[in-house]
């Protein structure tokens, strides 16, 4: 075959192979073929050239990422179809043997749900064209009501709108995905996808759309933020790999996707990291078989493949996060002054004087600190936390009294610690990647975190012989006794300064 053409029974063909990692996008064809209908070859060559470039331009859109678009374009044809095919099926129906008003009420009817489906459709593929030509089929409809007092048979009548519906909706989505400028090859196929819905399956039943409302379902509930976009990323990993594969979400292919999960270096991940994926597909899954009516038909019966998986634990990867000592976080808050990070300093500082967590030191300010009638701060309140008992009165220690009115004092916007939220609302992200760094420079591992100075504080307490029932109350955690986390208020201020009082450090 010479310049992709091959001549048979005297006619030119231009042929063009399709890349093994994009054949899903072009119906799982090996190769794309057309007729040039003519038998001379400078005319098939000049012909053959812009059919070319146009299956060039497909399979490099394909490549570079736009091939997840063309899938949601056939997802979206092919609920767009169902809807519509049921939506005037009924309206047909409904207008041949109902009244005037009931056909009124029922154009109403349509018209809320074609602008709901607007809505729905991605990008404005489907919307006000498709409702157009729905409009103008119960249009055809109402007209041809005078033909139910006829002779004609309701379902000849029935027949003849649907094909009435079959041309007009046809030329209506066609005009719709030449504006929206999609390859030839997507157009044949979202056609054929919103003419016969049950032929269409996309390569991850996890779709664009299917995510999109699972995401909502979440945000709905409350859940974090940062963790919504966690949840749905691990998602879409799972669905990447189901649709780059072509399998069905099974135990099999869960384990085999777990086998193959690394982080960004190629290196093998943890199984708490694995557990994690895990969970959220889980969660996804279970919200599916709840709140999908089509997953629900599509998996009855089917038990989550998402349980029950063994995982390898690799040596040393469950090692909790370690405790540093007394000497290294006043060799970490020297290193900070060294570097001139102020800023950092005080975070150490007023972290290995309390025992707070990152964001909870990040968001002392003014308005929840508590002076005494000499105006000295002797606490602050954490007001947000992840557990109820992580809400809490926090005493200040005597040693840092000084240092949180000077940061006040100079304060611009009231908070203790300079700092700006991210998206997801905490304020020190920056300052703790800073901690990072400064810890790796000194030669800790990855076991070192900045919550380790808070283990660093418990430990000190109570290595020196802290009341055991008064650190759960001033540390945020619950003791897992009906007695005190449920019936008591907890330990009062007095109580908790006195274990603060034990902390002592050299920090200039």
């Amino acid at each position: 075959m010479r310049d992709n053409l091959i001549l048979r029974q005297h006619t030119y063909h231009v042929r063009l192979a399709i890349p093994e990692s994009v054949r899903p996008f072009f119906g799982g064809r090996k190769l794309l073929s057309k007729s040039l209908k003519t038998g001379l070859e400078r005319e098939a060559k000049d012909r053959a050239r812009g059919i070319l470039l146009q299956w060039k331009a497909e399979i490099d859109a394909a490549k570079s990422g736009k091939a997840s678009e063309l899938e949601d374009v056939l997802d979206i044809a092919s609920q767009a179809g169902t809807r519509h095919a049921t939506m005037i099926s009924e309206a047909v129906k409904g207008v041949l043997t109902g009244s005037g008003e009931q056909s009124s009420a029922l154009l109403e009817g349509v018209e809320a749900l074609v602008e709901e489906i607007s809505k729905a459709a991605s990008d404005g593929l489907i919307p006000n064209a498709g409702a157009v030509a729905v409009l103008h089929m119960l249009k055809d409809a109402i007209e041809l009501r005078g033909a139910h007092e006829s002779e004609v048979p309701d379902a000849d009548k029935i027949q003849l709108l649907s094909s009435l519906r079959s041309s007009r909706m046809t030329e209506t989505f066609r005009a719709v995905l030449d504006d929206v400028g999609l390859p030839s090859t997507t157009k044949t196929q979202a056609l054929a996808a919103y003419h016969q819905p049950k032929s269409y399956k996309p390569r991850s039943p996890i779709t664009t759309a299917r995510l999109d409302s699972f995401r909502a379902h979440l945000e709905r509930k409350g859940t974090a933020a940062k963790t919504v976009d966690q949840v749905c990323r691990r998602v879409a990993l799972f669905s990447s790999y189901l649709a780059k594969h072509g399998h069905p979400p099974t135990f099999d292919t869960v384990s085999a996707y777990l086998d193959q999960l690394t982080d960004k270096a190629g290196n093998t991940l943890t199984a708490k990291t694995k557990k994690q994926h895990i969970w959220s597909s889980s969660l996804f899954w279970k919200w599916a078989c709840k709140y999908d009516a089509d997953w629900r038909e599509q998996y009855k019966g089917q038990p989550s493949p998402f349980v029950d998986h063994d995982l390898p634990v690799i040596k040393g990867e469950s090692a909790p996060w370690e405790a540093f000592t007394k000497e290294d976080v006043e060799k970490l808050h020297a290193l900070a002054l060294e570097k001139k990070d102020q800023p950092l300093a005080d975070l150490i500082c007023i972290g290995a004087h309390s025992g707070a967590r990152l964001e909870e030191c990040g968001r002392i300010r003014r308005e929840n600190i508590t002076f005494n009638k000499d105006g000295v701060p002797i606490a602050f309140a954490v007001e947000e936390s992840k557990t109820a008992a992580g809400v809490r009165v926090v005493p200040i220690h005597p040693n840092i009294a000084g240092l949180v009115q000077s940061l006040l004092d100079s304060s611009p916007d009231g908070y203790l610690l300079p700092g700006g939220n991210n998206k997801y609302g905490n304020r020190l992200d920056a300052l703790g990647k800073r901690f990072g760094r400064l810890k790796t420079a000194a030669g800790f591992d990855k076991q070192f975190v900045f919550h380790s100075i808070r283990k660093t504080a418990i430990t000190l307490v109570h290595q020196a012989g802290a009341d055991v029932a008064v650190m759960p109350g001033l540390f945020g955690h619950e003791t897992g006794m009906i007695t005190f986390d449920l019936y008591s208020q907890g330990p009062s201020l007095e109580q908790k300064a006195k274990v603060i009082g034990l902390l002592s450090f050299d920090f200039p």
